[in-house]
């Protein structure tokens, strides 16, 4: 019976997540869920108490009973804007630059997200500016799937080539189509990603 007590007892032990915070407060809990920008759990003390909610960037991690960890980046802290038009001021998330990843209130920004923003921009000159760069993001992605067709193409080729007795030319043409679109849509690839981080840079100045 004492046995079977103590496997209780450290089943129990074992289950609880931990919180670390930022201010390297650490605390036994049981997570009750993970949101967007919150964590929500119950003291692991007291499990049919109250449940508590604290925002994601007061934690460092959470660590779980099977040794997995969450770790929370701590965001860029809003901007206040200027008063635009004699309006009230408000605050602006910023489009944070990760590699070549665009990330816009911790999810992934895409291009309709991208030009959403632009067109609430507040500030015309730099908002028509943006406009601009962004057209040529339009034609780097036209230019991408152009090299991608060339690829699929050249493929096809060169399957043709190789089913058939005289098809050697074919299959070299493919062979050269496909390099060629390959190269094509990298270097289009690079240049929308190079063009959309400059339009990133330009909205986070916010004038």
């Amino acid at each position: 019976m004492r046995f079977i007590i103590f496997i209780f007892i450290s089943a129990k032990l074992f289950s609880q997540d931990t919180i670390v915070f930022r201010n390297k407060e650490v605390k036994a809990v049981k997570v009750f869920e993970v949101g967007v920008k919150e964590v929500k759990y119950h003291s692991f003390d007291n499990l049919e108490g109250p449940m508590y909610i604290t925002e994601k960037s007061e934690i460092q991690y959470l660590k779980y009973p099977n040794g997995k960890i969450d770790t929370f980046k701590l965001l860029a802290p809003k901007v206040q804007a200027p008063v635009v038009n004699n309006g009230p001021a408000y605050p602006v998330e910023r489009i944070e630059i990760r590699g070549k990843k665009l990330i816009y209130e911790e999810r992934s920004l895409n291009d309709t997200k991208m030009i959403g923003l632009i067109l609430e921009y507040p500030f015309p000159n730099t908002k028509s500016i943006m406009m601009k760069e962004l057209s040529k993001v339009s034609a780097y992605k036209a230019n991408r799937r152009f090299g991608l067709g060339m690829l699929g193409a050249g493929i096809t080729c060169q399957l043709i080539g190789m089913g058939s007795r005289r098809g050697g030319g074919l299959f070299l043409f493919g062979a050269a189509a496909g390099i060629t679109g390959t190269i094509v849509a990298n270097v289009n690839k690079n240049k929308k990603n190079s063009k959309k981080a400059e339009i990133a840079r330009l909205y986070n100045e916010w004038k």
